[in-house]
């Protein structure tokens, strides 16, 4: 018998302009049920770590450890953005050519790490690293 798979909850928001709300939201869902999900599994983590997948729409919100980069979170939350996800279907279907796409898209991933840093230190009493989608620490 295998291990449990994570359980990620979901916040959905259609809008952009909707992030801070879905941030706090997502918080509360971590601080509620996220965290004590982990601490049932007594595997040690230092930090929340948040991964953006602009491509995907997400922003997700998850306990993890420095001292391994293997996945030990039981639990998540998880913020899809409809808005997002076809800002970067647009961009990715246009002609504006490489090098435009990057910085609209380093524009996009840079306004969701300005919100995560704005909205979580205030809800989440934990060290927060947020992530792109290439693994890049922001």
């Amino acid at each position: 018998m295998g291990e449990k798979m994570s359980e990620f909850s979901t916040v959905q928001i259609a809008a952009l302009v909707d992030s801070p709300k879905a941030l706090v939201e997502a918080a509360s869902v971590t601080n509620s049920r996220v965290l004590p999900l982990q601490a049932q599994t007594k595997k040690d983590w230092d930090h929340i770590r948040v991964e953006i997948w602009e491509d995907l729409g997400r922003v997700i919100l998850f306990p993890a450890s420095s001292s391994t980069e293997r996945r030990i979170e039981a639990a998540g939350v998880q913020i899809v953005c409809t808005e997002l996800a076809g800002r970067i279907d647009s961009l990715s279907s246009s002609d504006i050519g490489d090098d435009a796409y990057t910085e609209e898209v380093k524009k996009e991933v840079a306004g969701l790490v300005s919100a995560v840093r704005d909205a979580l230190p205030r809800h989440i009493q934990h060290p927060i690293r947020i992530f792109d989608s290439f693994g890049h620490q922001q």
